[in-house]
């Protein structure tokens, strides 16, 4: 099983015909600004996790029916020792700063957080996991990086618009830690997609991140208010 990655063939500018690059454009418009910008005017009042749901069954189909996507990737448990060693070492190196910045933000929560029972912590991580990060990186990493690849042609267009767009629909949150922290986490997962082309790193490497925030407190900034 083969793993296919964005960082030798995608390089290369794409002829797009202008009529598939227009609805290619504004699909993206629709999807990664409108609704995102309609939840956080209240325009629309549906349960998140019902949108986050109803957004990846869709990316998964659209996926799953194109030949040129090979759907087994997103199953594929290969990868190469290196990229998991430097994504946990980027993570460990990270620890230090984000338990800073709760310390400075949020010091109650990080001092209570020291207190949880580890069964009701499994049990938040692998909920966590199966109903927030993994639709997360279907829609934002192996679906964008598929869909969009010839609309945003080159390494760092691709990677910095899937981190802008990560980051966008977290304004739905109505505060600036959310935004700063997935502009961070974006650039991360989408480098590592990039570079790997393994969905199951970038969700090991999302899960890090996302887990530790919940476990000191931070996770309270991805609450709606």
């Amino acid at each position: 099983m083969s793993v296919q990655t964005f960082s030798g063939n995608y390089c290369k500018t794409p002829i797009l015909p202008q009529a598939k690059r227009l609805l290619l454009a504004l699909e993206f418009i629709l999807v990664f600004v409108a609704i995102p910008s309609a939840l956080f005017l209240k325009l629309v009042s549906l349960p998140i996790m019902s949108i986050l749901a109803a957004a990846c069954l869709t990316a998964s189909a659209l996926l799953i029916s194109d030949s040129q996507f090979e759907a087994a990737n997103l199953i594929n448990l290969k990868f190469e020792r290196k990229h998991l060693w430097k994504i946990l070492r980027r993570f460990l190196l990270s620890v230090p700063l984000i338990i800073l910045l709760a310390s400075v933000l949020i010091p109650q929560e990080l001092i209570s957080s020291l207190n949880q029972e580890f069964p009701v912590w499994i049990g938040g991580a692998v909920v966590y996991i199966l109903f927030s990060v993994l639709p997360q990186e279907i829609i934002f990493r192996a679906f964008f990086f598929h869909r969009y690849k010839d609309l945003f042609p080159g390494r760092w267009l691709l990677i910095l618009v899937s981190t802008a767009s990560f980051a966008f629909i977290h304004i739905i949150y109505f505060n600036t830690v959310a935004i700063a922290l997935t502009i961070v986490g974006g650039y991360f997962f989408s480098k590592t997609y990039y570079e790997t082309g393994s969905f199951l790193l970038t969700v090991i490497e999302h899960s890090l991140y996302g887990c530790f925030l919940f476990t000191i407190g931070l996770g309270a900034a991805f609450f709606m208010n």
